[in-house]
């Protein structure tokens, strides 16, 4: 009987602690500044359309919502400040950047995000490369 009853409550309480795949979570922190407004923005016809806000405390702030697919999304802290850009998607994203980096940030949650991620380090050498034959061209030219 004692079995039953656990089994039962495992049964109905283990759905409960899941995130609804159909949504997303997105928690964030910024490390050096204490509180503030943070905006999620998404990109729509060539302009930035505000799809949430959030107060931050302490640092911390959370956007909750749903997407019907991933999409590139920007969190404006402050109109002075640098955003932070990264693709969202119904999934249980973390934030963490220091105010003095946020270009930079340490996202984790988001498959597309890591695709993203890795595809731009595979890129950078040649970034790089492109810098130095652009250079040549401009030395060669003057």
């Amino acid at each position: 009987m004692r079995s039953f009853i656990f089994s039962t409550l495992f049964f109905f309480i283990l759905p409960s602690c899941q995130i609804n795949p159909e949504e997303y979570r997105i928690q964030g922190k910024i490390l050096g500044l204490e509180e503030g407004m943070a905006l999620l923005k998404r990109r729509v016809d060539s302009e930035f359309i505000t799809i949430d806000s959030s107060e931050i405390n302490m640092g911390i702030f959370t956007f909750r919502g749903s997407l019907e697919s991933p999409e590139m999304c920007y969190v404006y802290i402050a109109d002075t400040l640098p955003y932070l850009r990264f693709f969202n998607e119904n999934a249980r994203i973390r934030i963490s950047a220091h105010i003095d980096s946020l270009r930079n940030p340490e996202i984790t949650g988001s498959s597309s995000q890591d695709l993203i991620s890795a595809f731009n380090l595979r890129m950078l050498p040649f970034e790089a490369r492109l810098r130095e034959s652009y250079a040549s061209y401009r030395k060669a030219s003057q």
